[in-house]
């Protein structure tokens, strides 16, 4: 006979007594997860292995950005799975959590970096693309050194999966600098990105009615809506989660509502974004489902 262990009986029990907004949105962003991170792998490929894409550097930097959202996904997969069974991994959750906050920190940093690159190409700046390779990496590691701070005991951090976060120990001095930190960090480094993009629309205004003359193609400017609506998607997310969050976790309908956003904004909206802007992307793509489907189909 299969024995059943007392901790998948109580994680099943939480399955079927949870709110149904919470349980429909919960599966809802699983399989968004499932559709689209597998998708969102195949772009960053293309984008570093295909003459199209690799020869330009905005879109080495657009790879990092979409391997990000890849990542991201699966991260929240597992988070959300271990929600619904009432699990916390044999304690393994907590770095789970932690690593997704990892990407997002650096997604934000390569959103930032991707608007710097369409200031300088578009105003055709002085500046050598290699300084924001190098912005990349130096970011990459102070994430990982607070990556690897976080999980030590000094942070003291711990999870709560009644509210899917990452709770500070507010007895603990290095925890609560590194929350604010890390706060601080991410604000102003999506101020940054608000205000690049600002500074080229007005340079691109100004020329457009001083001059009556346009400084940018049509696959730039494609690229340039294409960032502009990632970096919207993304910065949404921050904004309800440090603003809105906070104040709307009292009942399990606001929270599924939260969740939902979230996995659209950074899977659905950034994979509709690429397919909609991007044309050689798309006919890099399809027909691997086309031969996929064909090979399934003459199988049978």
């Amino acid at each position: 006979m299969l024995s059943v262990s007392k901790t998948q009986v109580v994680g099943f029990r939480k399955l079927l007594n949870m709110d149904v907004y919470l349980l429909t949105a919960s599966i809802i962003c699983i399989s968004m997860i499932a559709f689209c991170s597998p998708i969102l792998m195949r772009i960053a490929y293309i984008f570093y292995t295909k003459n199209d894409f690799r020869e330009l550097h905005c879109y080495r930097l657009m790879g990092h950005l979409v391997t990000s959202y890849s990542l991201f996904g699966p991260v929240m997969f597992v988070v959300l799975s271990a929600f619904l069974l009432d699990t916390d991994l044999l304690g393994f959750l907590a770095t789970v959590h932690l690593f997704g906050q990892f990407i997002w920190c650096f997604t934000i940093l390569m959103t930032c970096l991707l608007a710097i690159d369409r200031l300088i190409t578009v105003c055709q700046l002085p500046v050598n693309g290699s300084v924001l390779d190098v912005l990349s990496i130096v970011g990459l590691i102070i994430d990982v050194c607070r990556f690897v701070f976080l999980l030590s005991p000094y942070a003291g951090v711990q999870l709560d999966l009644s509210k899917i976060t990452i709770v500070f120990d507010e007895s603990k001095s290095y925890s609560i600098t590194m929350q604010y930190l890390t706060f601080c960090v991410n604000t102003a480094v999506n101020l940054t990105t608000l205000l690049t993009y600002f500074v080229l629309f007005l340079y691109l205004l100004c020329k457009k009615v001083h001059f009556g003359l346009s400084s940018i193609n049509g696959q730039q400017k494609r690229f340039l809506i294409k960032a502009v609506l990632i970096f919207l998607s993304q910065v949404s997310v921050d904004l309800l989660y440090c603003i809105i969050r906070p104040l709307i976790l009292g009942l399990d309908w606001q929270l599924a509502l939260f969740i939902l956003w979230e996995m659209v904004s950074v899977t659905f909206a950034p994979l509709c974004a690429i397919f909609a802007f991007t044309k050689n992307i798309r006919k890099h793509i399809f027909p691997c489902f086309k031969k996929t489907f064909a090979h399934s189909v003459g199988s049978v």
